[in-house]
């Protein structure tokens, strides 16, 4: 009986579908990374209570921002707040007791400006007043006379202390507490914001220690906006707003048509880390969004998009990529628009894919190269006529 050997076809078949079986879950994974949207914590502003005070429409609030630029090297926003007229720090300062006399606990305050701390950068007045063993501290558009924040602190303990107990309201209570605040006061918000649902913390320069905290921040054509944050702390019993802060540039959109991958740009920061340190420290990428980055200062910003490139590395936190260029931009140690970017999170169905994508071609493999060897196996053990 003559000896089985399978012959070059069957070998050949078998290594081909060996290789597409290993090839096809490394391709279908990596095409599953480049089509993940940068994951942002909260929910766009048009899916939560807020959506009535939201606006396509510039707020009073907001600073103004200017026509995008687009060339072939970059997408880019200069601001230069001189050329608007501004208030002066009387009409200023005045707007700051009308906003904060709303305010229960503040009505009794007396209030008197602290003129030697009072200051005008880019386009805001800061102030502080000074009341019965309290502090106000209060921001105010020049260009518009709109109260953006003010938060209070005691010389001494806070009358105001909570506890976290049966009286802490609910979120709901907070939610149309928060709500109430923006439509008394004629506040909008960005059409473009998401919402952070309300979260306690504590902190003993809030007037009732224990608050509700309410953010807001902008995210245009999955590009994060730079600095653009509202933030509403309300105490935690009785929904008072204690702190209000809201810093925006208005902008209303930003193309992202011709950008270089994310992959180009990680490599491209990795490659400058690797440049301008000690290559032997052992880091990684924690994770890649597109940011429309002011490069410059806050009195006279430039704007540029960027890709941001986080990393665990020990100096550079963040490197900005230009989207357009593909060139460092810049780099820095720390970068706070990582607070609002969740860390990648891929769904089971997800992470299966590749596994899913290479069993059908495994099983095809196999039986095809079985069913072969079988029936090559069933001629040569016929008997010899």
């Amino acid at each position: 009986m003559a000896k089985f050997n399978p012959n070059r076809r069957t070998i050949l078949s078998l290594v081909v579908m060996f290789v597409m079986a290993i090839v096809s879950p490394i391709v279908a994974g990596n095409a599953l990374d480049a089509s993940i949207a940068t994951q942002f914590v909260g929910v766009p502003i048009a899916d939560t209570p807020f959506s009535e005070e939201s606006s396509p429409v510039a707020s009073s609030l907001m600073l103004p921002g200017t026509n995008i630029s687009r060339s072939e090297d970059s997408v880019s926003m200069s601001i230069n707040y001189s050329d608007y007229e501004m208030i002066n720090l009387t009409e200023a300062a005045e707007s700051v007791l009308i906003f904060v006399n709303q305010f229960e606990y503040l009505q009794d305050a007396n209030l008197k400006l602290d003129e030697n701390w009072s200051r005008l950068e880019a386009a805001e007045w800061t102030f502080r007043f000074v009341g019965n063993q309290m502090g106000l501290y209060a921001t105010v558009n020049a260009i518009s006379g709109s109260v953006t924040s003010f938060i209070v602190r005691w010389t001494g303990p806070s009358p105001y202390v909570r506890e976290l107990d049966s009286m802490t309201l609910q979120v709901q209570d907070v939610e149309l507490s928060a709500l109430e605040f923006l439509k008394t006061n004629n506040i909008t918000l960005s059409h473009n914001s998401y919402y952070v649902s309300p979260k306690i913390e504590y902190n003993i320069r809030y007037l009732t220690h224990y608050v509700y905290s309410i953010r807001f921040f902008e995210v245009i054509n999955q590009t994060l906006v730079d600095g653009n944050i509202v933030s509403i702390h309300l105490d935690v019993s009785t929904g008072w707003v204690v702190s209000f802060n809201y810093q925006w540039t208005f902008i209303n959109e930003i193309p992202t048509h011709g950008i270089i991958n994310k992959e180009r740009a990680k490599t491209n920061a990795i490659e400058y880390i690797f440049e301008h340190s000690d290559s032997t420290e052992i880091f990684n990428v924690v994770f890649t969004t597109l940011l429309f980055k002011n490069l410059a200062s806050y009195d006279s910003p430039v704007y540029q998009l960027c890709w941001a490139v986080y990393t665990d590395h020990s100096r550079f936190g963040a490197i900005y990529i230009d989207a357009i260029n593909g060139n460092t931009a810049a780099a820095e140690s720390y970068a706070m628009a990582s607070l609002f970017i969740r860390d990648t999170i891929i769904d089971p169905l997800s992470m299966l894919l590749p596994f899913l994508v290479s069993a059908p071609i495994a099983i095809v493999a196999y039986m095809g190269v079985s069913h072969r060897i079988r029936k090559k196996r069933g001629q040569l053990m016929q008997p010899l006529v």
